[in-house]
């Protein structure tokens, strides 16, 4: 049974259940996402699901929206000293973005997975959500094209640049993990995808990026 703390148990029960249900979303995804084993992991009782959340649909959607107000947490650029340049903002961001993905790589593997496979809720969840967040990336990027910090590629171009090189190792570190729990590959070293989710590492490959994309002005 899922394991109530002290703190835990002063939160309201649709939290409970909004949480419980993001610590097993690696394992189910969407699609599995079982509301009696997910009562009876936590000893809510099933009945309290349609009071708080009316539909199963509707309480899949609280739990991904949960997932990505946490994420976009990462995204409060009012934390950043006025003096803060351009480049050092973007910068910032990609590593807190990046720490995120890697903290959170399963769920993130499971939604990817729905994705894929063209799951209705995780593509309405994508759709209602994913230009929050590309608006500010974008904005930051443009802010560093202004101040001669990045070369003469698009933002989106810059971004579909970026990201994978910063985000995709984490990814397939967590699809490969997951083969291997499931013994659908024996002879791949975990470690070797380890290595490349630390913080300097991320870091490092934040870097690199960055170099190329101010050293792209060949680029037409």
């Amino acid at each position: 049974m899922y394991n109530l703390s002290m703190a835990q148990k002063s939160i309201k029960t649709d939290q409970l259940l909004i949480r419980a249900a993001r610590e097993i979303f690696p394992e189910t995804g969407c699609s599995n996402l079982n509301l009696r084993e997910l009562s009876r992991k936590t000893g809510i009782n099933l009945g309290m699901f349609p009071y708080y959340f009316k539909t199963k649909e509707a309480f899949i959607k609280a739990v991904l929206q949960d997932f990505y107000e946490d994420f976009f947490l990462n995204f409060n650029l009012d934390s950043f000293p006025t003096k803060t340049s351009p480049i050092e903002r973007l910068r910032s961001v990609l590593l807190k973005v990046a720490i995120f993905v890697r903290d959170n790589q399963d769920f993130m593997s499971a939604l990817m997975t729905d994705l894929m496979n063209g799951e209705k809720l995780a593509l309405e969840f994508i759709e209602e959500n994913i230009f929050r967040h590309l608006k500010i990336m974008m904005s930051l990027i443009e802010d560093c094209k202004k101040s001669k910090q990045l070369g003469p590629l698009s933002p989106m171009e810059t971004m579909a640049f970026i990201m994978p090189v910063v985000v995709a190792p984490l990814m397939l570190g967590s699809k490969i993990k997951l083969f291997k729990k499931r013994k659908l590959m024996k002879k791949v070293n975990l470690k070797i995808f380890q290595e490349s989710t630390s913080d300097q590492a991320i870091l490092k490959r934040i870097e690199m990026a960055l170099f190329a994309l101010r050293n792209n002005s060949h680029v037409v």
